[in-house]
């Protein structure tokens, strides 16, 4: 085994190092985030199981068919985004108690998972994302705005999304970056190189500028207006907001890995910094629904909204904006 020694791992340190990981500032501090993190997740993933079971958002009607279809799957992305960050956060759990000795190759293998399953959730974001400005546009009150080059950027988007977010799967998985230390997980010292990271800032930015503007450029043209257009602007609008605040957070956790912190950190200060922009990112999903309030308290009421079934879909298919679907 490489030999970069624990002196390495004491200077590029936070503080004192201890081989007991009770006794480290760093550990303690990811246990505690994990912990919270994954409680809040947790929350969020039953609550949108019961949502959907209660209300089936996801089932198709004939009217404003394309509409609801999209609107499903952002629900399905949604959830999938949060059941993966569920995941994620377990298995920063495993790493952040590996690495303790110098005769295990156990770091790769569960930073490599971790990392996987980052990858998911961040997909999961951004096809979501995608999918809400897709339904936003296929209402019938977005008529003015179904461009063929709209219809085009848009799918662009869906492309640099998915390439980058297989790029830094890529990145992640194949390089060996972890090792074991006595202190636990590390990144291997003079094995960090960063051009692929400058590969995947580039797929990422450009599609998450993309993006942007397809949520953005409704809001700045000036369209004679209604009661239900303006409905549409409004979720729309909020629809930007959330997805601003994810791109903001993806940027920082990258920025911060890529150039702040040190080569030789334990892997659980790296992986925290991806696991709290990785809760921004359900936290935004979450929240840019209008309904989110609804889902949040539907695990602790039956009923959910008083309607059976049958009602909830009769009243979203007479309704001139699927609020809750868009």
């Amino acid at each position: 085994m490489e030999n970069f020694s624990l002196a390495t791992a004491k200077a590029t340190r936070f503080g004192e190092s201890y081989t007991n990981r009770f006794e480290q500032v760093e550990w303690i501090s990811a246990e505690v985030i994990n912990v919270l993190a994954a409680i809040f997740v947790i929350w969020i993933n039953l609550s949108l199981i019961v949502y959907l079971k209660k209300t089936e958002k996801c089932r198709t009607v004939n009217r404003h068919k394309s509409l609801k279809v999209d609107a499903g799957a952002a629900y399905i992305f949604a959830l999938i985004a949060a059941f993966c960050s569920f995941l994620r956060l377990a298995s920063s759990q495993i790493v952040f108690n590996l690495g303790y000795t110098e005769t295990s190759s156990s770091c790769e293998v569960s930073v490599d998972i971790s990392g996987a399953l980052y990858a998911l959730t961040i997909l999961g974001t951004y096809t979501f994302l995608w999918l809400r400005q897709r339904s936003l546009y296929q209402h019938p009150e977005m008529e003015a705005f179904r461009k063929s080059w709209l219809l085009g950027l848009s799918w662009l988007s869906l492309v640099l999304i998915v390439s980058g977010v297989a790029l830094s799967l890529l990145a992640m998985t194949i390089p060996e970056t972890s090792v074991d230390s006595g202190y636990g997980c590390v990144r291997k010292p003079n094995n960090f190189v960063s051009w692929p990271y400058f590969i995947i800032i580039a797929f990422a930015t450009t599609s998450q500028a993309t993006m942007l503007f397809l949520l953005f450029y409704p809001l700045l043209s000036h369209v004679t207006t209604n009661s239900a257009y303006r409905r549409v602007m409004k979720i729309m609008k909020r629809s930007a907001i959330f997805a601003v605040i994810c791109v903001l957070s993806d940027v920082f956790a990258m920025l911060s890995v890529v150039f702040a912190v040190s080569d030789n950190v334990l892997r659980e200060v790296t992986i925290t910094v991806y696991d709290i922009n990785m809760v921004i990112n359900v936290a935004s999903v979450f929240f840019s629904f209008e309904s989110w309030r609804k889902i949040f308290m539907s695990p602790c009421n039956v009923r959910l909204i008083g309607k059976t079934r049958v009602q909830a879909l009769k009243t979203a298919e007479a309704m001139d904006v699927l609020t809750d679907n868009v």
